[in-house]
């Protein structure tokens, strides 16, 4: 029978054959009997009899066909001259043969349709429905419920299983992880589904307080080690868990909310998380945020560049400053760089800010030497900027561009940002420095490079963290880690620079254990172009003669 063919969609086609046989009959005898081509006709309810009911239904209706125009109908109708023996049983054969092949080729149609609708809906290499073909209507419980335990399981450690052993093994360690998985799980109500090569989703009916032996058992479900080539490789799983209501896995995605949990589960020591809505609505923000911010690098009016002093410890003169953006949207207020900075670095979006700066600084340096003003400007960068076409494109045409006022341009890059792509960073922030540019590593203390890495690169300036700096006067590791790294520094030739200054006596302090720059709210607070550079006028700086 036609898979597609529901019990109304039977009966419709049963009339269809028996009134198709009758006007065949009919036209026939009409006609003026067999010996015409209107036996022809009866060629139309057969095959379909044989596509709707395969070959059961083809030799049915053929034979009953056959039977129609059987010895009862005539030869010659006109005459009244009656068929041979012969002439209706070969025909009686040709319509059964007809029913037969239409039926066994109906069949065979099915069962590949039904073949390739399996593999759209199953995944083959786990034999898991695939979690987007999920309906709880045709899952095996007797009634709907009204809640649901939904969990996804990811293996966490799939990227270090593939990076060492290749693709096809962590393709295989994760079949295996998943395959044992549910001949452990010994939970009849449970429904395991695939979401992907390495995360498998469960649905349970009831909720997380009825649930808690379940999640006690599908923890226990997932084994803890798996054997490939011979090699005893751990499994580190991540299990996210979401309560849902029935419409919920109707008429949405089943397992976002639970996906969602399974993120932060990879990020917790033991591995599980529960969905908080909390969460979710903090990235529907950022998302918001995100899409914000762009808008207005576009229109610019909502951004602004800030600029910060540093001070020298020797002559308290003024020396450099560094260029920090600020942003104040109309939408969601004044938000703090700490905020949406690394939203845009950890997005991979942080780009279309850089630029955006570097426009803006490079317009403000230009403005200093043309009043005067030769103090040096750093501008922050990430780590991407320095693998960013782009970005590096630009890099490389401000020398030209700058002419002399080039040489007062500093880059600052975090000690994390450093970290992350060492090799990459650093070859970059080489080809940077041979064309001129000064280098700085910002937070210093607070990343996790080695000293080894450090000594590979080649650096003017240390920006000592303001974590080391606020509780310099109280804290004795502080003071020792801020000693230490001036000395090494002083070792290298490289400055020193102790951000987040905001006492008189912490300055006192820096200036005592040999620090050679400070930046912070004892020297001044970061302000707008115009109001920078009146304050700069007042203040100490080369070629300068300070008002009274």
């Amino acid at each position: 029978m036609h898979p597609n063919v529901g019990p109304g969609g039977q009966i419709i086609a049963i009339l269809s054959i028996i009134l198709a046989l009758g006007i065949s009959t009919h036209v026939v005898f009409i006609g003026g009997g067999t010996q015409f081509v209107w036996p022809y006709l009866m060629m139309m309810p057969i095959a379909l009899a044989g596509m709707i009911f395969n070959m059961p239904g083809g030799i049915l209706v053929g034979l009953i066909a056959a039977l129609l125009l059987g010895p009862y109908m005539p030869l010659d109708v006109a005459r009244g001259l009656p068929q041979t023996t012969e002439n209706w049983i070969i025909r009686c054969a040709f319509y059964v043969s007809i029913g037969t092949f239409v039926g066994i080729v109906a069949a065979l149609l099915n069962a590949e349709n039904k073949r390739v609708k399996g593999l759209a809906e199953i995944d083959e290499s786990t034999g898991l429905q695939y979690a987007s073909k999920f309906s709880i209507h045709a899952a095996p419980y007797k009634k709907v419920p009204e809640k649901y335990i939904v969990c996804v399981i990811s293996i966490r450690n799939y990227s270090d299983i593939q990076a060492v052993f290749g693709f096809m093994t962590a393709k295989a360690s994760a079949i295996q992880v998943f395959t044992n998985f549910q001949e452990r799980l010994l939970d009849d109500t449970a429904t395991v589904l695939h979401i992907s090569s390495t995360a498998i989703g469960v649905v349970r009916p009831g909720s997380l307080l009825e649930g808690a032996d379940f999640l006690s058992a599908l923890a226990k479900a997932i084994p803890r080690y798996i054997r490939i080539n011979n090699v005893r490789l751990p499994v580190r799983p991540a299990i996210g868990v979401a309560e849902v209501e029935s419409n919920d896995l109707n008429q949405q995605a089943p397992f976002d909310k639970a996906l969602f949990a399974c993120e932060k589960a990879a990020t917790e020591i033991h591995g599980v998380a529960t969905f908080d809505a909390a969460d979710l609505l903090q990235r529907q923000s950022n998302l918001s945020l995100m899409d914000d911010l762009y808008k207005d690098l576009d229109q610019g009016g909502c951004l602004s560049m800030h600029y910060q002093p540093k001070q020298s410890l020797q002559d308290n003169m003024i020396y450099s400053a560094e260029a920090l953006i600020r942003w104040n949207s109309p939408k969601h207020g004044y938000v703090p760089p700490d905020r949406f900075i690394p939203l845009a670095e950890k997005s991979g979006l942080i780009s279309g800010v850089t630029k955006w700066v570097l426009s803006q600084t490079v317009q403000e340096l230009e403005h200093w030497r043309k009043v005067g003003i030769p103090i040096d400007m750093s501008v922050n960068l990430a780590a991407d900027d320095l693998v960013d076409e782009e970005i590096l494109d630009i890099l490389h045409s401000l020398p030209k561009r700058l002419g002399s006022a080039f040489n007062g341009l500093e880059l600052e890059l975090t000690e994390t940002g450093l970290v992350k792509d060492f090799e990459a960073t650093s070859r970059a922030l080489e080809d940077l420095r041979a064309i001129g540019y000064k280098i700085a590593i910002d937070d210093f203390g607070t990343g996790y490079s080695s000293l080894q890495q450090f000594k590979r690169i080649d650096v003017n300036t240390i920006k000592i963290d303001q974590c080391f700096i606020t509780d310099l006067l109280e804290s004795e590791e502080s003071q020792g880690i801020v000693s230490a790294s001036i000395a090494m520094c002083r070792s290298r030739n490289i400055q020193t620079v102790a951000e987040g200054a905001e006492d008189e006596k912490v300055v006192t302090l820096l200036r005592d254990l040999g620090c050679d720059f400070v930046q912070g709210y004892a020297i001044a607070k970061p302000m707008p172009a115009d109001e920078f550079r009146a304050w700069l006028f007042t203040q100490s700086f080369p070629g300068s003669k300070k008002l009274g």
